[in-house]
């Protein structure tokens, strides 16, 4: 009998064991579910917030739209300088209108990075800015490349009428000249002239 007592009277610490494990899994997998409700509520409020506030003080936002501009200016700009001798080439007209537009754009893109210098870091400030400096240079080649201005001068008409003018003056001038001098010249041997209009007249001086 004693022996029997001492049989049942041993612990089952294999059971007590497993038990504990299963309460240990079941209490990580209970942590582990309210730290994943927790990352997912922090990541649907930063959603919220990202979606109120202003696109344009998002860094990664502006920069992304910044060389989205940049690229399209570039790209257009390129396609009118290989479409020159080309049938896809625009009228002069066509040209200048689209080339207008470009450096709009470029003023757009100029002012936008102004607006953002307060929430930009400086080394993406600065490098936003050279790229805008960078694209009115591009602009304003491509457009003193592909319409350049035409050189002043002055045609034929206007060339021949000036010269025509210059010389009927000079004889005019040089016709007076002649007149005064005979007059002088009459003058001194007592002969008087007088000019009315294109007539001249000449009349013997009295002698008193």
């Amino acid at each position: 009998v004693k022996a029997m007592d001492a049989e049942v009277s041993v612990p089952n610490d294999g059971g007590d064991q497993a038990k504990m494990e299963a309460k240990r899994v079941q209490m990580m997998d209970r942590l582990a579910a309210i730290d994943e409700a927790r990352k997912a509520d922090a990541d649907a409020r930063r959603a919220e917030l990202d979606a109120a506030a202003d696109p344009r003080e998002n860094i990664r936002s502006f920069l992304a739209g910044f060389e989205e501009r940049k690229a399209r200016v570039e790209g257009e700009v390129n396609a009118h300088r290989s479409a020159v001798g080309t049938p896809d080439a625009k009228p002069a007209d066509d040209l200048r209108a689209a080339l207008d537009a470009l450096q709009a754009d470029v003023i757009a893109i100029e002012r936008s990075v102004a607006e953002a210098s307060y929430f930009l870091p400086a080394y993406d400030s600065r490098a936003c800015t050279a790229a805008v400096d960078h694209l009115k240079k591009t602009v304003a080649e491509a457009t003193a490349e592909l319409l350049p201005r035409k050189k002043f001068t002055f045609s034929k008409k206007k060339k021949e009428a000036t010269a025509s003018g210059t010389t009927k003056a000079d004889g005019e001038k040089k016709e007076k000249k002649e007149a005064d001098d005979v007059a002088a010249q009459l003058a001194r041997v007592g002969i008087r002239t007088t000019t009315t209009g294109s007539t001249t007249t000449t009349q013997l001086a009295t002698q008193l």
